[in-house]
């Protein structure tokens, strides 16, 4: 008796199956479109068993210390609210005095003396005699006339009360201010371009090499990096290391997050995706409790990278995903880590070895070279024209989300000044839009939520380019904190979409190429800044184009909602939106999660289009159903073997 007639739980049960002669191979997937783990093998492994459940479950908790590591920028490189150049004759009682006594005795020198607004802005550069050392200069009118007297460098500076919860930043610590003020953006923009390129570099390697040898390599440069950034002397080194370090971070977060998609059925794929969301926003608002506690930022970055290497441990737990090690024909490893997991699942009984060793039996059928294995690159997903349109679509979303919400960001900060209200408002907002991911992706579909999330952060952005100039700070935190709720929620689920859609042998890289895009909107921010001129309008005037081209630009995208993940690459090239009703023309054009085969099957508009298609194979018998406001339509109906397409032929390449 074949698997399929040995399943537990059909995807679209059917009374009175009837069986015809069967094909040639009792596995169609395998012949046809290629090998599908989510209909062949998971159901074979059993229910995911205590162990497993048990490490990925172990495996949210990284996720809350990236959140920690992804916000620390803010509190490392925060900017104190004023400065002064410390003058160069200061009295006894304070040359030996601490920042705070010498910051509290220039204010009140300066009330003393009455210095006018434009001298107290030449102060924060240049040294002024406010205590002058010629003795006869004695009240207060002949000390402001001869404030600007001292024409040189500043070589010290005296700094406000830092609101972040430390007591000094690194620039505090290195004086970056006035002529050294560029070097703050370049720290954010260091990180930025770092991470960007590890995602799309190791992203690629992860499909190379696998899933778990680019974690445990990139999590032991990550500890080893976050320790010598924490004992940095000099801005240089603190820029290197700050680069490296966003090098070495987005492997992490990709390997881990794609271990929670590609290890779990469809039914809670979801949900753990979106608790990976919220595990990072509450490392964010657990952030501040941390640099309560470390006053130092030096202390901070240290004990942001204790728990990087207790996730080594973690990780090396870990297995190999199968689902990749069958997409690249690496069939022995793949048998292996398929036993291995059906034996934590406790699926150990004879129905269940059967049942895989029919599988393998036909995957092995199926694949003539199976010494070879065969692996993709950029050149397959240039070349797959589906594959290649989603990913640019998903990474204009991502790259407008990104922008957007350091955009945002500032405009909060204007109209909240107080470090904790600004910081713990965005992060809240952006909570907020995880929940309602939680609550509605899953119900409506993953199209009409991002529609509704790029309308929302369109509308937001555009009214904040036309308030006018007295009505920003009574309207700019709302319209910001909606903004910041929509792009959280955006750039969250075009992640989990380009996981959804891409095949498995360039999910990585897909992945890679999208939280890239998301990290060099950011980047726009700072490098506007380093321009010689500044100015934030053209920029939000683009990125509020763009929300159009992107709104627009969704509708191209398929519905993933209840779909198998697809593992070859034909699978994801003929990953397109679902037609409006049954296809008449039965398996021979159909294939168990959307169309195959057919290019007169194009995507299918209108995009709020509700319904999960789903095609079950019984030995050469098709079985659709078209779901239509939860109620399911079952059409059976018998194929002639003769109208199958003829099987694919596998070549190792040379």
């Amino acid at each position: 008796m074949s698997y399929w007639h040995n399943r537990s739980k059909p995807l679209v049960t059917m009374a009175n199956v009837n069986n015809p002669t069967p094909p040639a191979s009792q596995f169609p997937l395998i012949d046809n479109v290629g090998i599908s783990y989510d209909l062949l093998l998971q159901p074979a492994m059993g229910p995911p068993g205590r162990s497993l459940r048990y490490l990925l479950g172990l495996a949210f908790l990284p996720f809350f210390f990236l959140g920690c590591l992804l916000a620390s920028n803010a509190f490392m490189v925060a900017l104190p609210a004023d400065h002064r150049c410390t003058p160069a004759q200061l009295p006894r009682f304070l040359r030996n005095a601490s920042q705070e006594h010498v910051w509290a005795a220039l204010l009140a020198r300066e009330d003393e003396l009455g210095v006018k607004a434009e001298d107290v802005a030449l102060a924060r550069c240049r040294p002024l005699n406010y205590w002058p050392a010629n003795k006869s200069v004695v009240n207060n009118s002949q000390i402001i006339d001869n404030l600007r007297v001292e024409n040189r460098p500043c070589k010290a500076w005296v700094y406000s009360k830092l609101h972040t919860g430390l007591r000094g930043s690194v620039v505090t610590e290195w004086d970056l201010v006035c002529s050294e003020a560029w070097n703050v953006q370049v720290q954010h923009l260091s990180f930025f371009l770092g991470f960007a390129a590890g995602a799309i570099a190791f992203g690629t390697l992860m499909d190379r090499w696998g899933r778990r040898l680019i974690l445990l390599i990139t999590l032991l440069l990550s500890c080893l990096l976050g320790l010598f950034l924490s004992l940095s002397v000099s801005i240089t080194m603190f820029t290197i290391l700050h680069l490296l370090e966003g090098l070495c971070l987005p492997p992490v977060y990709i390997s881990l997050y794609l271990y929670q998609v590609e290890l779990r059925t469809p039914q809670g794929r979801m949900m753990a995706a979106m608790f990976t969301m919220l595990m990072i926003m509450a490392g964010k608002m657990f952030l501040p409790v941390l640099a309560y506690v470390a006053t130092d930022w030096h202390v901070l970055r240290a004990i942001l990278n204790l728990p990087l290497a207790l996730t080594l441990s973690l990780a090396w737990k870990l297995p190999e995903v199968p689902r990749w090690l069958l997409s690249t024909r690496q069939l022995a490893a793949a048998r292996t880590a398929v036993e291995a997991l059906a034996v934590e699942n406790g699926a150990t009984s004879p129905e269940f070895c059967t049942q895989r060793n029919e599988v393998f039996h036909e995957i092995e059928k199926s694949l003539e070279c199976l010494a070879c294995p065969r692996f993709f690159g950029f050149a397959d997903l240039l070349a797959s024209r589906n594959i290649g349109k989603n990913a640019a679509i998903l990474c204009l979303i991502a790259f407008l989300s990104g922008g957007l919400l350091v955009d945002l960001s500032e405009v909060l900060s204007q109209g909240l000044p107080a470090f904790h209200a600004s910081y713990l408002s965005a992060v809240g907002a952006g909570t907020v839009g995880c929940l309602l991911m939680c609550l509605f992706v899953d119900r409506i579909g993953r199209r009409p939520f991002l529609l509704c999330m790029l309308v929302v952060v369109g509308l937001a952005s555009l009214l904040l380019l036309a308030l006018p100039h007295g009505a920003v700070v009574l309207l700019s935190v709302p319209l910001s904190l909606l903004g910041i709720l929509g792009t959280h929620a955006t750039g969250g689920l075009v992640a989990f979409i380009a996981a959804e859609v891409s095949p498995t042998a360039l999910r990585a890289a897909v992945l890679g190429l999208v939280l890239a895009s998301t990290c060099l909107g950011k980047a726009t921010s700072p490098f506007i800044q380093l321009l010689p001129h500044q100015g934030t309008f053209l920029q939000r005037l683009i990125f509020a184009a763009l929300s159009l081209v992107g709104l627009l630009s969704v509708m191209f995208l398929p519905e993933s909602r209840l779909r198998p993940l697809p593992d070859s690459l034909a699978n994801a090239e003929a990953f397109r939106s679902l037609p409006a009703v049954a296809n008449p023309f039965g398996l021979a054009s159909c294939h168990a999660w959307g169309c195959f085969g057919r290019r007169f099957l194009r995507d299918k508009v209108p995009l709020l289009k509700r319904g999960s298609y789903e095609t079950t194979l019984y030995s050469g018998q098709a079985e659709q159903g078209w779901t239509e406001g939860g109620n399911i339509q079952v059409r059976s109906q018998s194929v002639d073997p003769s109208l199958l397409p003829p099987p694919s032929r596998h070549h190792c390449d040379s």
